[in-house]
């Protein structure tokens, strides 16, 4: 999925090209960082909550 999406943003920006660099970087930044929230908040209660089956 991240893999589809960032190949829409590259195609994306081949058309856009007027998007400053800052704003790909934040736009990627913001992917990041959401991506490891999530990350996190699988691995918390995937693994230090206690199982109820």
């Amino acid at each position: 999925m991240a893999y589809r999406g960032r190949r829409f943003f590259a195609k994306w920006n081949k058309t856009h090209s007027r998007v400053s660099k800052l704003e790909k970087l934040t736009v990627s930044l913001f992917a990041v960082s959401n991506f490891f929230y999530a990350l996190k908040t699988v691995v918390f209660y995937r693994y230090l909550t206690p199982l109820s089956y």
